[in-house]
């Protein structure tokens, strides 16, 4: 029974990492599809005149109001002064972290260049997420390989039973 309670609890615990390891690669999974459209709208808004600030905020608010899923690229709580660089390194991913550096620096330096910079940002995000794209058709099709061999094992089996059945017959 001591064994047992000791395997079950290892077993417990294995599958509690495996499901927070799975929400894990889920988050950062949407966090990186979100890239693309988060610097899109930041560009935007800032080209359109707006402060870093207002138009961060004004994601934000459009953000909460057709709320339909937590959207994690979306969700912060620190003040402004140190929110872009936490939100790059709460992220925990690259293009995230230099999105934070990038709007963390326009704080201290002012937004000579802040336009241009997420001009070039966006360019690489959307190439990102096309080569994203790419490679999630590649696994998906490797993923349908092992179906389509037990098909074409069922297939053979349907044609080759009948003929072996008739000659025995």
């Amino acid at each position: 029974i001591f064994v047992l309670s000791i395997v079950a609890a290892a077993i417990v615990f294995l599958i509690g990492y495996q499901n927070l390891n799975n929400q894990y690669k889920k988050r950062n999974h949407q966090m990186q599809i979100d890239y693309p459209s988060v610097v899109s709208k930041l560009n935007l808004l800032i080209g359109a005149g707006m402060a870093p600030r207002m138009a961060w905020k004004k994601m934000i608010t459009d953000y909460e109001k057709r709320k339909k899923q937590i959207r994690y690229a979306y969700e912060s709580g620190y003040p402004e002064n140190r929110a872009y660089g936490e939100f790059g390194r709460r992220c925990g991913i690259h293009c995230y972290l230099k999105l934070g550096n990038l709007l963390e620096q326009n704080l201290k330096q002012g937004t000579s260049g802040l336009n241009q910079k997420l001009e070039e940002e966006m360019i690489h995000a959307l190439e990102e997420r096309k080569n994203m794209a790419l490679r999630l058709g590649e696994e998906a099709g490797t993923k349908l390989l092992i179906p389509m061999f037990l098909m074409l094992g069922i297939v053979i089996v349907v044609l080759i039973v009948p003929a072996f059945m008739s000659f025995y017959v």
